[in-house]
């Protein structure tokens, strides 16, 4: 399907039924496939125009403090099929509001705390509340002074879901009429233990030989996360769900499939594997993690992979402002 035929999530419970000849034995399964990072640089900006232009991208999630952000803008208003969502961040860059007026937040050099600082005074309470909505506010305030109203919400490293910013997160989509995230549950992505897969270096956060790398990796807290977070999440997602928000089924993340002997047979395969509304998570990139982010470029506009999902009835699409449709 080409770009300019991509369609919103709209969720309309009550628009009128198309009544197929012959009824599917399921529903049809609903894809989006999100560039996270939009605005970070003008070559990750390329580089998910790229993807939805000539490939299977239908969204992108906007970084609002980075220096190519105005130039995000100026191409999602370019490529009005794209769907633009808000990618909360709290660790990369320094903050929207000036850093004396949330110094929880930030370090001496007046940039975000990284990652393990960042949860841990969070944790520990010593990261205040009101700093972090008020940093989020004025986040979200630059995408929607630009025009673009967020079709859903994720985070840059899953800071949407940090501990006491989900609550915050929900209670500004709710003002603002988002009412579509990424899943906060980590287990909706992180590989399990019994699947062999490597987290050595979660979200690519850690440096090379960090010595957290084995606390944090398949052995450590995240591989232990991804066995239970399955099971002890899905109530979570229940209440979300409940309260009119959606969150996609299955959540994949593209890099998992690049080490596979065919990257693209290997995405169709664990996508078909199930229905309802899927969501690949995806890094296009060519200046940051450059084999990486190349190697999701090629998988992301191989054609074979687009007509393997247009041959199996897979609907690409980009999440819209929906109701409920469960």
């Amino acid at each position: 399907m080409p770009a300019d035929e991509t369609r919103p999530i709209t969720f309309d419970a009550h628009a009128p039924a198309h009544q197929p000849t012959s009824p599917p034995s399921h529903p049809p399964l609903r894809l989006v496939v999100n560039g996270d990072d939009f605005g970070y640089s003008e070559a990750i900006n390329a580089a998910i125009v790229r993807c939805h232009v000539e490939g299977i991208l239908t969204s992108a999630t906007l970084l609002v403090n980075q220096p190519a952000t105005r130039a995000a803008i100026r191409s999602a208003r370019d490529h009005p099929t794209l769907g633009v969502g808000w990618h909360v961040n709290l660790t990369e860059g320094g903050p929207i509001l000036p850093p004396r007026e949330v110094p929880t937040l930030t370090d001496r050099h007046g940039h975000f705390r990284p990652i393990g600082a960042q949860i841990g005074g969070l944790l520990r309470g010593t990261t205040r509340a009101d700093e972090v909505e008020r940093e989020l506010r004025a986040q979200l305030a630059i995408q929607l002074d630009a025009g673009l109203q967020p079709t859903h919400v994720d985070g840059h490293l899953h800071a949407h879901a940090f501990p006491r910013v989900l609550p915050i997160v929900l209670r500004l989509m709710a003002q603002h009429g988002i009412l579509a995230l990424r899943s906060p549950a980590l287990g909706a992505w992180l590989p399990p233990r019994s699947s062999g897969a490597a987290i050595e270096n979660p979200w690519g956060a850690l440096r090379p030989g960090s010595p957290l790398a084995p606390l944090l990796g398949s052995r450590g807290l995240l591989g232990a996360a991804g066995w239970l977070a399955p099971h002890l999440e899905r109530a979570r997602l229940r209440q979300l769900r409940l309260a009119g928000f959606v969150c996609a089924d299955r959540l994949f993340d593209a890099a998992r499939f690049l080490a596979a002997p065919d990257p693209p047979a290997a995405l169709v395969a664990a996508l078909t594997a199930g229905d309802g509304l899927a969501e690949i998570m995806a890094h296009p990139a060519w200046n940051r993690d450059a084999a990486r982010g190349a190697a999701e470029v090629a998988l992301l506009t191989d054609p074979r992979l687009r007509t393997a999902l247009d041959e199996r009835g897979v609907r690409r699409v980009y999440y819209g402002q929906p109701t409920a449709e469960r």
